[in-house]
């Protein structure tokens, strides 16, 4: 297998094969709970939200403490980036602050042989009163549809001059009509090693795609050519049973 991960200069097939001899070995000790945050409080549950059906090979962290100061700031600016706010920032902060805690610590990002799964647990927000609850989010993305997954450096600041961005933000792109953004179904930000997911998740995908043609991987991929070829042959006993039927008509139109 030709390709390799270009961060570790493991070959492609090597890494997939790695990764799935540590699930098999140990599918579901490597993922702990989270550590509760020191600095707030919070709401979400701590727990991994991987069930043992899902198969996931290998979990990526957040750089939880930097993604919730980068929020924390960036929702702060923006309320005194409104003069008629100013008085009620004092009495909000915390809210800010907590809210933050609770959209980093509650998120969650996996992979699979099949599929990337992205989890965002139930979180207070707004005033944090149960009214403004926002629900857990479960989305899961097919490997074989991922086109790319995009990664967007650090640069520039948020809230006009304020705040430094300093997280990385990764997109996952599918196939789609049209451009980059409406084909981008995965937006995350904050991760640890945004290379390390893209070495995997295009790994997968290469490996679904090509163990077929190399002789090598599951036996499944192998029998891809397999209903092509099933295929062809149905459309040219279909096409014969058609002439014969045409040269039926043509003899009786001859014969009246």
């Amino acid at each position: 297998f030709g390709s390799s991960c270009p961060s570790c200069q493991i070959p492609a097939r090597h890494l997939v094969d790695n990764l799935t001899a540590m699930a098999t070995a140990a599918p579901m000790s490597k993922f702990q709970a989270r550590a509760p945050p020191t600095h707030s409080s919070y709401s979400v549950d701590l727990e991994s939200p991987w069930n043992p059906d899902d198969g996931i090979l290998e979990e990526f962290e957040i750089d939880l403490e930097l993604a919730a100061k980068f929020y924390t700031e960036q929702a702060c600016c923006g309320l005194l980036m409104a003069p008629y706010c100013w008085p009620v920032v004092p009495l909000v902060y915390t809210c800010l602050r907590d809210n933050s805690t609770d959209q980093v610590w509650g998120l969650w990002l996996a992979v699979s042989k099949e599929n990337v799964y992205v989890v965002r647990r139930r979180r207070k927000s707004c005033l944090r009163c149960y009214c403004c609850d926002v629900g857990e989010i479960r989305k899961i993305i097919p490997v074989a549809n991922v086109q790319d997954v995009m990664i967007t450096g650090p640069a520039g600041t948020a809230v006009c001059c304020f705040v430094p961005n300093v997280l990385h933000t990764v997109e996952i792109q599918t196939a789609a009509s049209g451009g980059a953004s409406e084909g981008s179904v995965g937006h995350l930000q904050g991760l640890k090693d945004p290379q390390r997911f893209r070495d995997v998740v295009m790994s997968l995908k290469r490996e679904a795609r090509g163990g077929a043609g190399l002789g090598g991987g599951d036996p499944t991929a192998q029998m891809v050519g397999a209903p092509t070829q099933q295929t062809m042959e149905q459309l040219l006993a279909t096409n014969k049973e058609i002439l014969e039927v045409l040269k039926d008509i043509k003899q009786n139109c001859v014969k009246k």
